[in-house]
Formats: C-alpha cells, structure tokens, sequence
C-alpha cells in the first residue's frame, strides 16, 4: 500500500507488491495527464523520469536543484 498525505509518503507491504502498485500509480498518472490536459507522450514521460532523477538525490540536491528550477523560472517569466 502507498498512501500519500502531502509531503508525507506511508509505505506498507512487501518490496514486490510496492513496485507492483508504484508502477501502477506511474502508468495511471501518465494516462491521466495525456487525457486530462493533453500533455504528449513524449513529455510526460520526460516530467516522470525528471521526478525520478529528483527522487533519487539526497535533501541538499534536492533543494539545490528545485531552488534552481525557481531561480531560472523567474528569470524567464
């Protein structure tokens, strides 16, 4: 079982029934947002990877990373 609540992520079961359900809740969101706002495949795809490569630093990369993301956001808009 995955349960999410915000930023706080509950994780129940064996490894395999996670991975099973992880990818799951992956292919549903894809679908959701091709159908939903019309997002191509290719593009969701790229945001899913990016959330993974995100997901797999540690806290200091990560924020580095996302203060970046802000940074160079307000600088194009």
């Amino acid at each position: 079982m995955i349960e999410v609540n915000k930023n706080i992520v509950h994780l129940e079961g064996e490894p395999r029934d996670l991975c099973v359900e992880l990818t799951y809740l992956i292919s549903s969101f894809k679908d959701n947002m091709i159908k939903e706002f019309k997002v191509s495949e290719e593009d969701i795809s790229l945001a899913i990877s990016e959330c993974c490569r995100i997901g797999f630093m540690d806290p200091i990369q990560r924020k580095q990373y996302l203060d970046d993301l802000v940074i160079d956001y307000k600088n194009k808009h």
